[in-house]
């Protein structure tokens, strides 16, 4: 190889290595400008280019866009954080009966009910925009709004079961009363008869 093939090689590599670092410093201004002027939409393309375009864009991509977000990705609960904001606040208007509590930075439990009486029903992931619902806690509520349009609610067997149990419990109590009323009258007569009976009136 001659000095020639060898200069060229290497200026030509470097011309790819600049344009390379060129493209990811442009990547990490474009995603500090985005925060600084609050443009979400912005963020969300640089973190995702490849969910955004065919999700949010309606592309139909036949090849995948450079996804550079390595490169901020040990910044993820900070910009977890930053992305909570107006998500949050889009979201209280659209599920009322959710809340979040961000337990770590970055990191939110979703909560179903108000603040007297709530039950934990998963994770909000800001990043991803996405419910991790518990499954369980899922199919409670899929089955409770089923339930409403039959003007039931969750437990209502159980709860009858309940009471029908607490009413047989009830009733035993009130017999045992009267039981303990019927012996104490029993024991009456008894001691009354006794008093009467021949022996007793022999030894007065």
């Amino acid at each position: 190889m001659d000095r020639k093939t060898e200069e060229d090689q290497f200026s030509q590599n470097d011309t790819v290595l600049s344009s390379a670092l060129s493209q990811k410093m442009t990547y990490l201004n474009d995603l500090n400008e985005s925060i600084i002027k609050g443009n979400d939409l912005k963020i969300y393309e640089l973190i995702d280019p490849n969910r955004y375009a065919t999700e949010a864009k309606g592309e139909e991509l036949t090849e995948a866009k450079p996804d550079h977000y390595s490169l901020a990705a040990d910044l993820n609960a900070q910009l977890s954080h930053h992305l909570s904001d107006k998500l949050i606040t889009y979201l209280g208007k659209t599920y009322p009966f959710f809340y979040y509590h961000e337990y770590e930075l970055g990191k939110f439990h979703i909560y179903f009910g108000n603040w007297w009486d709530h039950r934990m029903f998963g994770d909000l992931d800001p990043i991803n925009v996405r419910f991790n619902f518990s499954e369980e806690e899922y199919n409670v509520l899929a089955q409770s709004f089923q339930l409403e349009l039959e003007n039931k609610r969750v437990n209502d067997d159980e709860m009858r079961q309940l009471g029908e149990e607490n009413e047989k419990l009830t009733q035993l109590i009130g017999d045992q009363d009267k039981r303990d009323h019927q012996k104490e009258t029993i024991r009456k007569q008894l001691k009354e008869n006794e008093e009467k009976s021949p022996n007793a009136l022999g030894s007065r």
